[in-house]
């Protein structure tokens, strides 16, 4: 059965302070990804190259929301971004697994004005090292 991500949570613990990130319209997919390291020797079975897995990362997570003054979390996400501090993030599904990683707040965006529409922020996280699944 497919898996509705409505009830999806981010929390972000800094200074050992747990916050929900609130207001959130989205939050991309985590990619596992690794580097190839090239181990061909030059006897290789039929003239094929030989691979094995090199350094493992995630990469970025890019959450998406609504902006507001009321909501303390994205100025959470703008301090962190400023200060060039790291997080401990989790992740909770609907179905109950969580993913907990350590990540930098790369970027910030402030949303600009449209007739008719909502402002809008957005802040891609830099993971870095490992990421847990539980």
């Amino acid at each position: 059965m497919a898996l509705i991500n409505q009830g999806t949570a981010l929390h972000v613990t800094l200074q050992g302070v747990k916050t929900r990130l609130g207001l959130l319209r989205s939050v991309s997919e985590l990619k596992l990804d690794s580097d190839m390291v090239d181990v061909t020797t030059l006897d290789a079975p039929g003239g094929f190259r030989m691979y094995a897995q090199g350094l493992k990362s995630v990469g970025d997570l890019t959450v998406d929301g609504y902006l507001s003054r009321e909501e303390n979390s994205q100025q959470v996400l703008r301090d962190m971004f400023l200060s060039g501090a790291q997080g401990q993030f989790e992740i909770s599904f609907p179905d109950g697994e969580t993913c907990t990683f350590t990540a930098l707040c790369k970027s910030v965006s402030l949303g600009g004005g449209e007739v008719d529409a909502v402002s809008r922020f957005s802040a891609v996280l830099k993971i870095t090292g490992e990421v847990q699944f539980s």
